[in-house]
């Protein structure tokens, strides 16, 4: 379940958001409202959303404000822009800091949460991905302990004579510290 936080100076707005979103559907849950850029970024460090819709124009500190401070910390949060202004700067500014989407006013509920599935989507597969990748990890160690309890095994067995650990070292291109060694 992704986290959401709302950020818009207008209640009726972030009300409006509230209800249009699919929640359910999206395995998604609302963790707050922020009515100031101030506000949001306070929530946005203590309860770490997973997405953030935020207006552009807000008191204290204005989304793209907000958005360019979070993105330096936490790159893993995703944003979607909400603005009743159509000016080319401010989508521009926004796609610099990896806004997944910059939604006009009046917001379409289609709109909203077709993209809000699509950053489930892509957030699913970093976490199956990254999933795969730790037991990729775990099967290399697995397999490398293995290789190396046969490798003490085969030199245990097969010399009479004791290995010094700088021959071992050398003729196996091993590095086993000393402790280990011993």
């Amino acid at each position: 379940m992704y986290k959401v936080l709302i950020a818009d100076d207008e209640e009726k707005i972030c009300f409006l958001i509230r209800d249009i979103i699919h929640w359910d559907e999206l395995n998604l849950e609302m963790i707050g409202f922020a009515s100031t850029g101030k506000i949001a970024l306070d929530k946005i460090e203590t309860l770490a959303p997973d997405i953030v819709i935020t207006d552009i124009r807000m008191p204290e500190l204005d989304g793209l404000e907000l958005i360019s401070e979070i993105y330096a910390k936490k790159p893993e949060v995703s944003f979607i822009v909400i603005s009743g202004y159509r000016q080319f700067e401010y989508a521009t500014s926004a796609i610099k800091f990896g806004v997944e989407d910059y939604l006009l006013k009046p917001i379409r509920e289609d709109e909203l949460n077709e993209t809000l599935r699509k950053i489930c989507d892509r957030k699913n597969m970093q976490q199956n991905i990254e999933f795969q990748n730790q037991l990729l990890r775990e099967e290399i160690m697995d397999a490398r302990l293995e290789r190396w309890g046969r490798l003490i095994e085969l030199l245990l067995t097969q010399n009479s004579s004791p290995i010094t650990q700088s021959s071992l070292n050398k003729k196996y291109h091993c590095n086993f510290l000393y402790e280990k060694y011993y």
